[in-house]
């Protein structure tokens, strides 16, 4: 085999694992998409609510806590133990992620409406797809930056924590932005970080199995963190 049929047998092979990651994300985006249409259109969000907090004496808030834990625990657990574990555990957790997800979902329509919810989702498909197309094409190599893109996101966390507290509209709408902007860099960096953990793993099928799953984890997280942020920019501009 010649030099530049293996870099093409590679590249076709590379394309190949990209694809899959991104079918994946979207398999757990249209598992949040229908489990949270499924819960509002049957009803089922209302009477959850309702037993929550009143039935049990449990605040609004306290109920979509929950979840968001329960999302927090199965990233922690995925990632940590992303080695030992069989490819059908890290598909199961994921699925089970995009389930949790679409019931945290289920709680926004009642607090943005479904006009901005649809209005968000068709900005941040054309924000999310623009900035993988150029993590994917672009020559500088954002993951020699991993250290600043992390710290920038943990920034994000303290403010918007300290946010919280303070309660003012302006810092909030800063935070906002901020946080839009934090993770359109951090869809390119996934996107060169998917490409760079498959140079490491190509020799073995299973690990790139494994990691089709995980970077279509991260790329979900992405999608979901831009369209949160679009969704309360919209939310407070209306």
């Amino acid at each position: 085999m010649t030099e530049n049929s293996t870099m093409t047998f590679e590249t076709e092979t590379l394309q190949k694992h990209m694809v899959k990651c991104f079918i994946w994300m979207f398999v757990g985006l249209a598992v949040t998409a229908l489990v949270a249409y499924v819960f509002i259109a049957t009803g089922a969000i209302s009477e959850i609510m309702f037993q929550a907090t009143y039935a049990s004496g449990m605040s609004l808030s306290l109920v979509m806590l929950l979840p968001l834990f329960l999302q927090l625990g199965v990233v922690i657990y995925l990632t940590s133990r992303l080695e030992k574990m069989s490819v059908m555990t890290s598909k199961v957790l994921f699925i089970v992620y995009s389930i949790v997800t679409g019931f945290t979902f289920s709680f926004l329509p009642a607090i943005y409406g479904l006009d901005n919810m649809f209005l968000a989702f068709g900005f941040t498909a054309v924000l999310f797809g623009s900035l993988a197309v150029i993590g994917g094409t672009m020559k500088l190599d954002l993951t020699k930056y991993s250290s600043l893109i992390f710290g920038a996101l943990i920034t994000l966390v303290i403010i918007s924590v300290v946010g919280i507290f303070l309660n003012i509209g302006t810092l909030d709408m800063i935070i906002c932005y901020a946080g839009l902007f934090i993770f359109l860099i951090i869809t390119a960096y996934d996107v060169q970080k998917i490409k760079r953990n498959y140079e490491y793993a190509r020799s073995s099928s299973e690990a790139l199995e494994k990691l089709s799953i995980y970077g279509a984890l991260e790329l979900y997280l992405d999608f979901i963190n831009i369209f949160l942020y679009v969704l309360r920019i919209l939310g407070k501009k209306k």
